[in-house]
């Protein structure tokens, strides 16, 4: 699997040339073993009924706006995602999205001043890859420094990152100048051992983007000066209640009546969009702001632009930095086109706003103002620092630029347990001012939804009242194994258990998460490593249960790391497991209330333990339904960003 997940095309090489650590690679491997187990042995038969749309038309009730976005009238029908991306795609200036890759057409020091980048960036760093590039293309490119610049950026080079470097001495270059400077050396023939010699002595001058950015503190109890949320449909999936994008939408608008509400949608959806507003308006005071977008939307808007605020006027106004191009995936970073561009549609509503230079994804990105100690941390997932380690930065410029970005006293890199830290850690501030980090306890999490899922089995009669317990399972395995189709997975009939009876609430997505639960205590119990166990267990599922078992010992590390800022931690029932997880501190904070995500109805003892250990921090817990939102891997943090 190691081998499957570097071999991954990206750009005009592969995941291998961004030089990833071996345990980062591991982490991303194993949630990949997982994945592919689920795909094959823990299919269940879908149970859900989808009703028929209805649509929706009424006029615009007064509070109701509809504006259009950057993309309005673009090509509905485009990518999602793309992969065929140069490595310095996206950031800063006019084109920067027009950047495409060298090919067979292009002139051969072209093509091979673009494999220099491709195969070295991430592992020379920029200065020197650029230096490289430029004596590839030769000294008829360095003749012209304009020119020069156009060439490094169309071989992959991020000349805007290129453009923070300087050299000190007289020998030297200011800010901005480097590829002049290089050019310069060029022409005169110096050696290229010496000029990398003194390429080595610059340093990387961090300059924030957006002057006066202050982002939104997640920890904090600041009442929000606006939300923002994307849609990916005009209509409810199964109802409502369903979690969503239209409910967590509908439930946000009235958790936060108060609060100016922004929402992206595509022009297919807008106006069934605008006539869900117009009811909502009957129990808000602050408006509602529709921005129709041609492109495809996710409904990830945390991952496309990080929220905060700058000061104006006296006044907090909305504000956003943004990634330098919207991507997914962990190990590489797929560009998304429509998120990017919807982005940037925020300027049209007020927002202040500014393209960083940085790669990144809001949901692997916490900022905490921890007021006791009167400093800023920044908790990044490891996974940031490696996109941005290669664009050719190094570890330390990479953590210096994002603490200048995000206005941080210091930056704290985090493991990677799950594919984003907002599904591991949710921070609250006590009134001491100090943080306290509540984490995941997967096995906590997983011995409550497997104690409600006996008993929904035991209600049902699949299970015998009293045959099984969450230590042990094996009754539970054999009553499910009777209603397992090698052709179908485990049946409808078996899923029904599992379902509170009503459209919104299917038995599948409940026992999809039962499965998980049940595999993560047997990986826990290490049953695989008993010889007379493992003998009659098949590779897949050896790898499945010793890939869990370090997941467990990365949630280890992870607390560990927060437990060394001086925050008080407290492990929390959840099972951050993706679309069969219990996301339940994918939670955000909204002035004097927590709003935290409930998923399937068997989550509820582990979700209602979780919400009482945040409620007994002091603060008032409003559960918001997000069952659907989570079956297509996410919850609320990452549909829902607040910028105070």
């Amino acid at each position: 699997m190691r081998g499957n997940v570097l071999a991954q095309p990206f750009g005009s090489g592969t995941v291998a040339d961004l030089a990833l650590p071996d345990s980062f690679v591991r982490r991303v491997a194993d949630r990949a073993i997982i994945d592919s187990y689920n795909e094959r042995f823990r299919v269940v038969e879908d149970d859900a009924a989808r009703p028929a749309a209805h649509p929706r038309a009424a006029a615009a009730a007064d509070g109701v706006r509809v504006i259009r976005g950057v993309t309005f009238g673009q090509d509905a029908d485009g990518p999602d995602e793309q992969r065929d991306v140069p490595r310095n795609f996206g950031g800063r200036g006019a084109g920067a999205f027009g950047v495409t890759l060298a090919g067979r057409g292009a002139a051969y020091e072209a093509r091979r001043a673009q494999e220099i980048v491709t195969r070295r960036l991430a592992r020379d760093g920029l200065p020197a890859t650029a230096l490289e590039a430029v004596r590839t293309l030769g000294p008829a490119a360095a003749g012209q420094v304009d020119l020069l610049k156009a060439a490094l950026s169309g071989v992959g080079v991020p000349t805007d990152l290129l453009a923070m470097f300087e050299l000190p001495g007289a020998d030297g270059f200011p800010h901005g100048d480097a590829a002049a400077w290089m050019a310069a050396r060029v022409r005169a023939g110096d050696a290229a051992m010496a000029v990398r010699e003194r390429l080595g002595r610059a340093v990387l001058r961090a300059v924030p983007s957006l002057a006066g950015f202050e982002p939104t503190d997640d920890a904090g109890s600041r009442v929000p000066v606006a939300a923002r949320l994307q849609v990916t449909r005009g209509d409810d999936w199964l109802g409502e209640g369903d979690g969503g994008s239209i409910d967590v939408a509908r439930q946000v608008a009235a958790l936060a009546p108060d609060v100016p509400l922004f929402i992206g949608v595509q022009t297919a959806h807008a106006a069934d969009l605008c006539a869900h507003a117009s009811e909502w308006m009957a129990r808000r005071s602050a408006g509602v702001t529709i921005i129709e977008e041609g492109a495809r939307l996710s409904q990830w808007a945390q991952d496309n632009a990080r929220p905060g605020c700058i000061g104006r006027g006296g006044k907090r106004t909305p504000a956003a930095l943004l990634p330098r191009y919207a991507s997914r995936h962990d190990e590489l970073t797929a560009y998304v086109p429509g998120d990017t561009h919807a982005a940037e549609s925020l300027s049209s509503a007020g927002f202040a706003l500014a393209r960083s230079p940085l790669h990144f994804q809001g949901g692997n990105l916490l900022v905490v103002e921890d007021r006791a100690r009167r400093e800023r941390v920044l908790l990044l997932g490891e996974a940031e620092v490696y996109r941005n380690i290669a664009l050719g930065l190094t570890r330390d410029q990479a953590l210096e630029l994002f603490r200048v970005e995000f206005a941080a006293q210091r930056c704290v890199v985090v493991p990677a347990a799950s594919y984003h830290l907002d599904y591991e850690v949710f921070v609250r501030t006590d009134a001491d001012g100090r943080p306290v980090a509540f984490v995941a306890s997967a096995l906590e999490g997983a011995r409550a939804v497997a104690g409600s899922g006996i008993a929904a089995m035991e209600r049902a009669g699949v299970l015998p009242a009293g045959a099984a317990a969450p230590d042990r399972l094996d009754a539970v395995w054999a009553a499910l194994g009777t209603h397992f189709d090698p052709a179908f997975g485990f049946r409808a009939t078996v899923a029904a258990c599992f379902s509170s009876g009503t459209v919104v609430d299917p038995g599948a997505a409940g026992l999809r998460v039962m499965l998980e639960a049940m595999d993560t205590l047997a990986a826990a119990s290490g049953l695989d490593e008993r010889p007379e166990v493992a003998r009659g267990l098949n590779g897949h599922t050896l790898a499945m249960l010793a890939a869990r078992r370090r997941t467990l010992d990365d949630r280890i590390a992870l607390r560990s790391t927060i437990a060394e800022l001086g925050w008080r931690v407290v492990e929390t029932s959840a099972m951050p497991a993706g679309r069969r997880g219990v996301s339940v501190l994918n939670a955000v904070n909204c002035g004097p209330m927590v709003l935290m995500p409930f998923g399937a109805g068997n989550c509820r003892s582990a979700e209602g333990a979780a919400a009482e250990a945040v409620a007994s921090n002091g603060c008032s817990v409003a559960g918001v339904r997000t069952a659907e939102s989570q079956r297509r891997h996410g919850a609320l943090r990452c549909a829902l960003a607040l910028h105070g």
